[in-house]
């Protein structure tokens, strides 16, 4: 309201100076540009926010879940047994002449631990999210796939659990629970995943996991 305001002030002193028109401009004309062209360098800078989420938190599985044992190579979807709540990255571009106008999106990552089997593993050595393959680490699998997936975007990363006699909780996780309340589900194969990509809409992506006793892998995590 108030640029237009000023537009109209100046359209009434251009039409009050100059008489005809000027490069077929009328002298209101005239006014109206020079005010606009005023009150924009002096307009305020606007702001414009993306959608967020108002519920962080995350369910995970309940009791009574069926937990598989496994032998061969199986695909599962495995069970989210722990999570962090989900973190809100926000990303401000400028737009607009002199950068006045800024945008705000909102982004969102989390953590979780996801039990895969009920007896101990070999290894993970793919998984799919929302049905595409987005990460492989068969021995089989071409160069440019394992590049791909060692570099994927769809998580920070990813720490494998075969559920060996041996192994510690994932150290994010215990720091999260407590050194006490961390177990290391040993006998059991779990996968932990750092800084999920959530994207703007905050869902969990549905990951299914194809999970071996033995396995011929060109990277193998464990």
């Amino acid at each position: 309201m108030a640029e237009l305001a000023i537009a109209a002030i100046g359209s009434a002193i251009g039409a009050n100076a100059i008489t005809g028109t000027v490069l077929g401009m009328s002298g209101a004309s005239f006014g109206w540009l020079a005010g606009s062209i005023v009150a924009n360098a002096f307009a305020p800078a606007q702001k414009f926010e993306g959608p967020r989420l108002s519920d962080k938190s995350v369910t995970t599985s309940s009791y009574g879940t069926s937990i598989p044992f496994i032998q061969g190579t199986v695909r599962l979807a495995g069970q989210i047994i722990w999570a962090s709540s989900k973190r809100e990255i926000a990303t401000t571009t400028r737009r607009g002449k002199g950068g006045k106008s800024k945008s705000t999106t909102y982004t969102y990552q989390m953590d979780m631990l996801i039990l895969l089997t009920d007896n101990e593993i070999e290894a993970v050595s793919r998984c799919w999210a929302d049905g595409k393959l987005i990460w492989t680490q068969l021995a089989e699998s071409s160069s440019d796939s394992i590049t791909a997936s060692n570099s994927t975007t769809r998580w920070g990363n990813i720490t494998v659990f075969t559920g060996a006699s041996d192994q510690l909780p994932h150290p994010v996780y215990e720091a999260a629970v407590g050194i006490n309340n961390a177990p290391a589900y040993r006998g059991r194969g779990t996968v932990f995943l750092q800084n999920v990509d959530l994207g703007s809409s905050g869902n969990i992506p549905n990951f299914t996991w194809e999970v071996v006793t033995s396995a011929s892998l060109a990277n193998p995590l464990t």
